[in-house]
């Protein structure tokens, strides 16, 4: 990215003209398999009250089914406690060819934690899903909150080293890009994580029943969600760029929501110009294809002594 330079540690620069598998462009589905929570993340309070308002649609067995009538492989990115809460429709979904990947812990708040209870959360999360699913998850995700203060998900200065060290593959949700790129966790180990895009933007939860039933008046904007999908996916086909399209299994089942998923599943379905690919194998692609050792070059930004 050009703004990096004498900026940042790194020159990186975004390939004018990106290579795909397929297509001219890049698109993944991301269920945010979650539920509202606060900062302390979600727990069996959480869980219960969101069944009395939306029902079995938070399981997401209903999406599995609808994503399959459309031939569509997502990337589910499940909390431990939401793993924990339904284990049959995470290996369902697993079965069914879709990516599990890790959601967090509990959707929580990171950096509040020390840096030793983030690593157990961290450990404990991809363990906790590699005994349910029997793979252990490539990816870490830490989606917002609707009533968070920031669009981007809780991390702490700890997060990126911390994940390295548990072997995380990706980062699920990063701001700022409009393709993979590489986060430099350490400057003098040069130790670099893999980051995919993501715009809250382009994610569900902002513009169904924001900021949260209970949380303001909770007005429905589903048609500018369906507006902001359209845009995306003409701007990444016409430049050739990624996009990643988040939605919960709990808000998108109804009414007019479930008319904007039905209008996005179309438009991208059969569409030549796009690569439909989870959030795993893109990652493995970019990783292979413009790995770090050949596209990122680091030197001391101008304002470092």
């Amino acid at each position: 990215m050009p703004w990096k330079l004498g900026y940042t540690l790194s020159d990186e620069i975004s390939p004018a003209r990106v290579a795909w598998p397929k297509g001219k462009a890049a698109v993944s589905i991301v269920v945010d398999y979650s539920v509202p929570a606060g900062v302390d993340g979600i727990d069996e309070a959480a869980i219960a009250y969101a069944q009395t308002v939306w029902g079995d649609t938070i399981s997401g067995d209903w999406l599995i089914d609808y994503l399959d009538s459309y031939g569509v492989k997502a990337t589910f990115a499940v909390p431990l406690v939401m793993a924990n809460a339904f284990p049959d429709s995470i290996r369902r979904a697993q079965a069914h060819g879709h990516e599990i990947a890790a959601g967090s812990f509990a959707k929580e708040d990171v950096s509040r934690l020390a840096p030793e209870e983030e690593k157990r959360r961290i450990d404990q999360t991809f363990a906790g899903l590699e005994a349910l699913t029997g793979t252990r998850p490539e990816g870490w995700f830490m989606l917002p909150r609707t009533g968070d203060d920031y669009p981007g998900g809780a991390i702490s200065e700890a997060t990126g080293k911390l994940l390295l060290e548990s072997g995380c593959g990706y980062f699920g949700n990063s701001m700022a890009d409009d393709i993979p790129h590489y986060w430099v966790t350490d400057y003098d180990t040069r130790r670099t994580l893999l980051m995919l895009p993501y715009y809250y933007a382009m994610d569900s939860q902002f513009f169904i029943f924001f900021p949260g039933i209970g949380k303001g008046n909770g007005l429905v904007q589903a048609r500018t969600l369906g507006e902001n999908w359209s845009a995306e996916l003409e701007g990444v086909q016409l430049l050739g760029r990624q996009s990643t399209f988040v939605i919960q299994p709990y808000l998108m089942h109804f009414g007019v929501s479930r008319l904007q998923l039905d209008r996005l599943m179309q438009a991208i379905v059969g569409n030549r110009d796009l690569w439909i690919t989870t959030s795993g194998e893109c990652a493995a692609y970019w990783k292979a294809t413009y790995p770090a050792e050949k596209t990122l070059h680091l030197e001391q930004a101008a304002w470092i002594d």
